[in-house]
């Protein structure tokens, strides 16, 4: 069976389907869900907590985190314009979450790529895995839109534009996590 168009990605096999636009956005939604639940991971590893995590307790954010990744996984497999919109939201969501820290840290160009140089008191072994995924988050967001965009796909491109304009409550929800993390001792 071949996919096309906005159809789901529920196989993955064949030349046909990797060749499909659909499946191919798909992937690209994918990658991103995998490089924001990395990043979670670092900074989990690093002790700085989850998301959420001042207003849940570790517990309840990291079942609401896994929650959210599976029901995002599982909407991939789904067909639609409603599913265009709600995939589109995650995916520009999660492009503002990784547009957040290079608001609120410090940043260079490193040959040509923004690289942050410190964040959320990550260790500076950290940072390297940190930036990928990062900038995986927000480069495989940004093709998923631009194949949203080429696929006339106008659920999606508009869900992505709703999830960047999450940023602003993003930010202020980053500053509130650090000062909580702050408050309990830490750098």
């Amino acid at each position: 069976m071949s996919v096309s168009g906005s159809r789901s990605c529920r196989r993955l096999s064949g030349a046909q389907d990797a060749r499909d636009n659909g499946c191919m956005r798909c992937a690209f939604e994918t990658v991103t869900i995998g490089a924001i639940a990395a990043h979670h991971g670092i900074e989990t590893a690093a002790g700085l907590g989850l998301p959420g995590e001042p207003y849940l307790g570790r517990k309840v954010a990291a079942a609401a985190w896994t929650g959210l990744f599976a029901a995002n996984l599982l909407l991939l497999r789904r067909r639609g314009s409603a599913r265009d919109a709600l995939a589109g939201f995650a995916n520009g969501a999660y492009q503002a979450l990784a547009v957040q820290h290079y608001v609120d840290w410090p940043w260079r160009f490193r040959k040509g790529v923004p690289v942050l140089t410190e964040a959320e008191g990550l260790p500076q072994r950290a940072l390297p895995t940190y930036n990928a995924a990062l900038l995986t988050a927000a480069s495989t967001s940004t093709v998923a839109l631009g194949m949203a965009v080429a696929q006339r796909r106008p659920a999606a491109i508009v869900g992505h534009l709703a999830g960047l304009a999450t940023l602003p409550l993003q930010l202020a929800s980053a500053r509130h996590h650090i000062g909580w993390w702050r408050s309990r001792g830490n750098r």
